[in-house]
This record gives C-alpha cells, structure tokens and sequence, in this order.
C-alpha cells in the first residue's frame, strides 16, 4: 500500500475514488462521504469564475502597462476601475481606496499567495509574453526554464506586484479561443 492510500485508509477515506489528479505520489482518494453528495440544481455556486478582479495603486499606470505594454484591449474604464474582457471572463483592476471601500476591508497588494496564469502553445511563445512583459516593465522574478511537471515556464510581477505564470504545458490542450483544457 503506498504512502497516500495509507494515510487515506487511516482517515476513512474511500477505496476506489480518487480525484482526477496526478500528484507524483499516485492519486488522491476522494472521502466516500463526497461522493454520495446530492448534486443541487438552483442556488448552488457552478464551478465556474466570471471575474478576477486586482488591486492597483495607480489605473494610468496600470492601462499602459496592459493596454500600450501587453496589447490588452479595455472593454470599459472609468476613474476606479478597468474591465478586460478575457477568454470567457473579465479581468479587473479596480483602485485600491475604492476597492476596500466596495469589498469592506484592507487589501494588501500583490500576489504573494497566488499568480494568474496565461497558457501558451509553445516554450517560444512563453519566451516572447516573458520578453513582452519585461519591455512594458514588469519584473521578471522567474526566467522561463523547463519545469519539473514536464513544462515550460517563467514568472512575472506586473507594476502592482500582482503576479503572472507565463506557461507551456504539453499536457493540456488550448482551444484557438484560448481556452484551457485539463486532460487527465
């Protein structure tokens, strides 16, 4: 029995079940109790996101870094806020005073705990996004190298320290749209 399925077995965890995830290690059980869970057809949350919305110090700023830098094209701006119309959602940068104002708390700035991701064809095609942020400013806190998953990537920071994986990954497929699919 390898080190997951024991772990798993000692927390009653199912047999049998397990998440569509590789981890290196074999695949993650599912509990038995997830599975035998109703699935609820109105007022449920979908498995979906429809808008990441960032924190920035400075809109100005902002816009010539993805507008003039990155080629974004901008949906709509105002004073507080800029809506980019994404591949099936919207990216916003909202400014910081009145974001905390709308959301009701502090926002500390940048993405320390997470990154946004843009998925590419080809390690070429993530050498140019890196070699295209970097131009319009960004930091470039990672080079893109062959990564242990199999991949291809590096890692930015865009003027606000939110931060971007630029990434290859052979495993998934991306529609001429730009959408990402898992393949198991």
């Amino acid at each position: 029995m390898g080190h997951v399925s024991a772990i798993a077995e000692s927390r009653g965890l199912a047999t049998g079940a397990y998440l569509p995830v590789a981890t290196g290690r074999g695949r993650l059980p599912l509990p038995s109790r997830w599975l035998s869970l109703p699935k609820k057809e109105c007022g449920t949350m979908k498995q979906r996101i429809s808008l990441v919305t960032l924190a920035t110090t400075d809109l100005a700023r902002t816009l010539d870094f993805y507008v003039r830098g990155l080629g974004w094209e901008a949906a709509f701006v105002n004073d507080h806020v800029a809506f980019f119309q994404a591949n099936g959602l919207i990216v916003g940068f909202f400014v910081k005073d009145a974001f905390e104002k709308d959301m009701g708390r502090p926002i500390a700035m940048g993405g320390a705990s997470f990154s946004l991701a843009h998925n590419l064809g080809s390690p070429a095609e993530v050498d140019a996004v890196v070699e295209q942020a970097r131009a319009a400013g960004a930091t470039v806190l990672k080079a893109p190298v062959k990564t242990f998953w199999g991949g291809y990537s590096g890692y930015f920071s865009d003027p606000d320290g939110h931060v971007w994986e630029i990434a290859h990954n052979p495993a998934w497929s991306i529609s001429p749209e730009g959408h990402v699919t898992f393949v198991p």
